[in-house]
């Protein structure tokens, strides 16, 4: 009998860590909602100052000079830009725009 009684305790355990799991669940999944928010809002603003700062050097020394500093990351413009290099590229299209 006293196996039925860790089975039957065991088995309480499991429901609660069940719901308890429920819960971390929609936890994690509103986290990862914010988290994206947040990932497209930077995206947002990542593609605004890269694209103004591209329209600064095109205007300065052409559109070449430009799309040189996006060939140097394996990109044709933002579209197909790896976002680990976002910061790269508006520094150096920054650099360039105000070397004068």
């Amino acid at each position: 009998m006293s196996v039925k009684v860790s089975e039957v305790s065991l088995f309480r355990g499991f429901s609660q860590f069940r719901v308890s799991f429920k819960n971390r669940i929609l936890c994690v999944k509103s986290l990862r909602k914010a988290v994206n928010q947040v990932s497209n809002s930077e995206r947002e603003m990542w593609e605004i100052n890269i694209d103004n700062a591209a329209s600064r050097v095109c205007s300065i020394y052409g559109s070449e000079v430009a799309e040189s500093v996006f060939r140097r990351y394996d990109a044709h413009g933002f579209h197909d830009l790896n976002p680990c290099y976002y910061a790269e590229v508006f520094g150096d299209l920054e650099m360039i725009a105000n070397d004068n």
